[in-house]
C-alpha cells in the first residue's frame, strides 16, 4: 500500500511539473509574439521612410537608418541596408525578435 501511494504521488508530481513547464513555454511565446509584432512594424517603418524620401524627390536615404539604427518610441529599432541594384532591406528588432522586409526601388 505504501508503494502504491508513492507511485501515485510521483505520477501527480510529474504531471504537475510537466504542466508548469508547458505554461512557462506558453508565457514565453506570448511575449515573443509582442516582440515579433513590434519588429515587423519597425521594419515596415524603414521601408516607409525610403518610399517617402523617394516620393519627395530626393535620393538622400541617410535619415532612414542607412547610416545607423533608428530607435522608435516603443524601444524597437530598424536599420536599412543597401543591397545594391536598387534593392533595400529593412531589418526591425525588438527584444530577441528580428524581422526583415526587402524592396526594390
Amino acid at each position: 500500500m505504501l508503494l502504491t501511494v508513492m507511485l501515485i504521488t510521483s505520477a501527480i508530481l510529474s504531471a504537475t511539473a510537466i504542466s508548469a513547464l508547458l505554461i512557462l513555454y506558453q508565457l514565453r511565446q506570448v511575449s515573443d509574439i509582442k516582440s515579433s509584432t513590434e519588429a515587423i512594424f519597425a521594419a515596415d517603418s524603414g521601408l516607409e521612410c525610403l518610399l517617402y524620401e523617394r516620393v519627395k524627390g530626393g535620393g538622400n536615404y541617410a535619415n532612414c537608418g542607412t547610416v545607423s539604427d533608428v530607435v522608435l518610441d516603443n524601444g524597437a529599432s530598424y536599420r536599412v541596408l543597401d543591397e545594391g541594384g536598387g534593392f533595400f532591406k529593412s531589418v526591425g528588432r525588438s527584444g530577441r525578435a528580428a524581422r526583415a522586409f526587402e524592396i526594390g526601388l
